[in-house]
């Protein structure tokens, strides 16, 4: 099953926007809304055109002129995010609980995350919102009632019933998604989404909307579809036998370690028939 703890940092680098300034060298905001996704919570995420997001996480990841001048409701209104509203079905949503994200590498290359709670506080969404924008990886978890605080984050959190919530990453593997939307077409390389049982790929990823995938000086030929068991972003290609490992930028990399091979070389169409499972799926873009 993929990392669930993971997928903040791919939605982080699929969403990177500079919501207030392009230059180098400015502070940088970076944080994760995580609706207790290792339990199977989620997030309903309302933003200003009035569409619906729902995910497990959202990571947010912008520069700043002045950190402390903003709060994290003042990032949320800059990235357009109208509300949000935790959900598990059958559980009783208590507030936000504040960790910071620590990433230690060893001598060998590999990082270690580790989550660290600053306090024992827990926020109501309000207070929440009206923090003062972190200058640390934070981490704010939706605490709900059936669920211990120490819990999270531990080897604990595997001794209870998490409803699975199963992921579709789409991936141009090198080259460039164009996709059109409302206010008109954009570019994209990676794509991630939350769907349920029984829906089609087509639906989760409306599909319908992708104009083209292209890499200068290649063809594409279609998609690869791997049923992931086990998935690591890291910081160090890795080349190991029976590991795919694939550049998602300039500093990291989407390490796949157990996975099957669901569907190989198919079209966009056939793409868009397959019926979602309660596996994680990462779905690849193939070049002449």
């Amino acid at each position: 099953m993929l990392k669930k703890f993971l997928l903040p940092l791919l939605l982080a680098l699929c969403l990177l926007v500079p919501a207030f300034a392009e230059e180098e060298g400015l502070p940088m905001v970076e944080f994760d809304l995580d609706g207790g996704s290792m339990f199977g919570g989620t997030l309903i995420i309302t933003c200003l055109d009035d569409t619906i997001s729902e995910t497990g996480s959202y990571g947010f990841l912008c520069e700043v002129e002045d950190i402390s001048a903003l709060t994290v409701g003042d990032i949320l209104t800059a990235m357009e995010i109208k509300s949000i509203e935790p959900v598990l079905e059958g559980d009783a949503f208590e507030g936000w609980m504040i960790y910071q994200l620590v990433i230690t590498e060893d001598e060998d290359g590999f990082s270690d995350w580790q989550y660290v709670r600053l306090d024992e506080l827990i926020y109501s969404t309000e207070d929440l919102l009206a923090l003062p924008a972190p200058d640390y990886y934070a981490v704010y978890t939706a605490k709900w009632a059936s669920v211990p605080a120490e819990s999270y984050y531990s080897e604990d959190a595997e001794s209870y019933e998490v409803i699975t919530v199963p992921s579709i990453t789409l991936f141009a593997n090198g080259g460039v998604m164009r996709i059109d939307s409302e206010e008109g077409p954009y570019e994209a390389t990676l794509s991630v989404a939350m769907a349920e049982e029984g829906l089609s790929f087509g639906e989760v990823l409306d599909l319908g909307r992708l104009l083209s995938v292209t890499m200068e000086g290649k063809t594409f030929t279609g998609w690869t579809v791997y049923d992931v068991h086990v998935l690591e972003v890291s910081d160090v290609p890795v080349a190991e036998d029976g590991v795919l490992c694939y550049m998602l930028g300039e500093e990291w990399y989407m390490v796949l370690r157990e996975y099957d091979v669901c569907a190989q070389n198919i079209s966009t169409e056939e793409l868009a028939g397959i019926v979602c499972s309660v596996t994680d799926h990462v779905v690849v873009a193939n070049f002449e």
